[in-house]
């Protein structure tokens, strides 16, 4: 079922990634509560599901620096899907079954280290009964599949085999005939190891129809997904073009993408992702990054343009920094030109592609599918370039407060994306808690958010839940075209819930979704108190609804 053109009422959403739903042993999945939670959307009127990305996680779980911008995370592939596939018996699924039992595993916190373990046993299991004819509609899609996704299936399949085979996805680690990409040693490869070159791209095939068809029932609820394009990518990628990255001969990298340092990161963020050559893909129109836009919009209905300030201009540090300073006649700008001067730490802006790369792919795609993420150090030139394609930008009610003296919600601008917070802020319920020890004058915040607490708080003062509540309800309620709720706020969860602490590696992508008592996402008070919260804000995606 097809769904009509996004309109230009108010709309409302929901954070939560694939990776949080509940069910499932290890993590989420495409699989039954995948399309419960679509089905639980439509019930409480909500009609666009915020993800994170869904390409292939780092080794520390982030789903914002993948080794590729067109693979999905086969973690995500659900085995029941397999087994209606005859791709799977059901005893297959033994092995996994104890690790359902909440007495046996933390079934609250992600396992991706088990689920590493244990499922690649599976994937070629359902691989062998595939090639013996199992799963007669598997095999109808393959031919089609492998056609339009031909170029970078087969580079992400090499890589993904070289990654497994030396146990690390850093390329430049491997040995030379490989890390250089010898046409013979690679003609080789595709020789000797093609049965298992055929399964790499068979389980991208899965991911590729578990997909879609998951994306057809949220239409058939009339729920739109919104995706996110992290700006930043490395493995693959870096390996198979090698020439549209900044990499010195041997592939290391010489400077990193980062930000400065803010009030939240006081020395900065290091990314440790490699900068893109913007003059080498200017040169062939552009077409890594239509092709990859391109392939994000077969997955999702509309797009966030992570870190939008980049295309504009993009800071970076030295991979190294040298505590004694540079070494005679060496280049620390490593060719780029530096648009601002070079700070303490050695890092410096350089002016992006800007409307060079949009002009290109707003010729191909509706510019109304994009949203840009134009949070961090916003200049002038980042705001004129977002205007001039009349991209929303976004207003998060954490940063909202800074340096203000009053209520900062009705100045947002109603062509914008209202959040309560990110993937990267904490919860509503953590932020409001530890307001009293930051630099936000905690008496505003609480006065402005208790003005949206429409039947008064039920104690004095108001509590941190009664509040959270109230923030809901000023992103909701404001002019934003569009209002974005993570989960947690909804569940009403401190900041052990957060999903990501931007700067430290360890601890992050782990939460996940707890059923109610009765098996629900949301008991049933606060699910019939969230749904009428959202009709009285105008927001509701039922038809009737004003």
């Amino acid at each position: 079922m097809s769904l009509p053109e996004r309109s230009a009422r108010r709309e409302g959403g929901i954070l939560l990634p694939i990776y949080s739903l509940p069910g499932s042993p290890f993590f989420g999945t495409l699989g039954e509560n995948a399309y419960r939670f679509a089905a639980f959307l439509e019930e409480i009127h909500v009609g666009w599901w915020q993800m994170l990305p869904v390409t292939p996680i780092d080794p520390f779980y982030s789903p914002y620096s993948s080794c590729s911008a067109f693979a999905g995370e086969t973690l995500y592939l659900d085995l029941e899907g397999m087994v209606r596939d005859d791709l799977l018996e059901s005893a297959d699924l033994t092995v996994i079954h104890k690790y359902r039992d909440p007495s046996y595993t933390d079934l609250t916190r992600v396992n991706y280290e088990t689920g590493r373990l244990l499922l690649p046993s599976l994937w070629e299991k359902a691989y062998r009964r595939y090639k013996d004819g199992a799963g007669g509609r598997i095999h109808r899609r393959e031919e089609r599949f492998l056609y339009e996704n031909d170029s970078w299936l087969d580079d992400y399949a090499l890589f993904r085999l070289l990654a497994d085979r030396f146990r690390t996805e850093e390329w430049t680690r491997w040995p030379e005939p490989y890390r250089m990409r010898s046409p013979s040693a690679l003609r080789e490869l595709r020789e000797l190891a093609a049965d298992s070159l055929r399964r790499i791209k068979f389980l991208q095939l899965l991911f590729d129809i578990q997909w879609t068809e998951f994306k057809e029932h949220c239409h058939r609820h009339r729920v739109r997904l919104l995706g996110d394009v992290p700006i930043y990518v490395a493995g693959a990628e870096t390996w198979a073009h090698p020439e549209l990255f900044l990499l010195n001969e041997d592939g290391s990298v010489p400077r990193i993408a980062g930000a400065p340092a803010d009030d939240f990161n006081p020395d900065g963020q290091r990314w440790n992702l490699p900068l893109y050559r913007w003059d080498k893909m200017e040169e062939d129109g552009f077409d890594w990054w239509v092709r990859r836009i391109g392939k994000t919009l077969q997955r999702f209905d509309m797009i966030r343009l992570d870190h939008f300030i980049g295309f504009f201009n993009f800071y970076s540090f030295p991979t190294i920094i040298n505590e004694f300073g540079p070494f005679p006649g060496e280049d620390l700008t490593c060719g780029l030109t530096p648009a601002t001067s070079v700070d303490e730490q050695l890092g410096f802006w350089t002016l992006g592609p800007g409307q060079k790369l949009f002009d290109v792919l707003f010729a191909r795609y509706d510019r109304g599918a994009f949203i840009a993420e134009n949070l961090g150090t916003v200049t002038e030139g980042v705001e004129r370039l977002r205007r001039r394609y009349n991209l929303p930008g976004m207003e998060v009610l954490q940063y909202s407060f800074d340096n203000r003296q009053d209520d900062p919600i009705p100045t947002w601008d109603a062509h914008s994306v209202a959040c309560t917070g990110t993937h990267d802020t904490q919860t509503l319920c953590g932020w409001l808690s530890s307001l009293d020890g930051g630099w936000l004058d905690p008496e505003l915040v609480k006065k402005t958010l208790l003005g949206y607490i429409t039947d008064g708080p039920n104690s004095d003062p108001p509590t941190v839940k009664e509040l959270a509540w109230g923030a809901m309800r000023a992103v909701l309620g404001c002019d934003c075209e569009l209002a974005l709720v993570p989960f947690q706020d909804v569940l009403g969860l401190g900041d052990s819930a957060r999903m990501n602490t931007p700067g430290r590696c360890e601890g992050n992508w782990r939460w996940r979704l707890k059923y109610t008592a009765d098996g629900h996402f949301l008991s049933q008070t606060r699910r019939e108190a969230f749904a009428e919260l959202i009709r009285q804000c105008g927001r509701s995606s039922k038809k009737e609804t004003v």
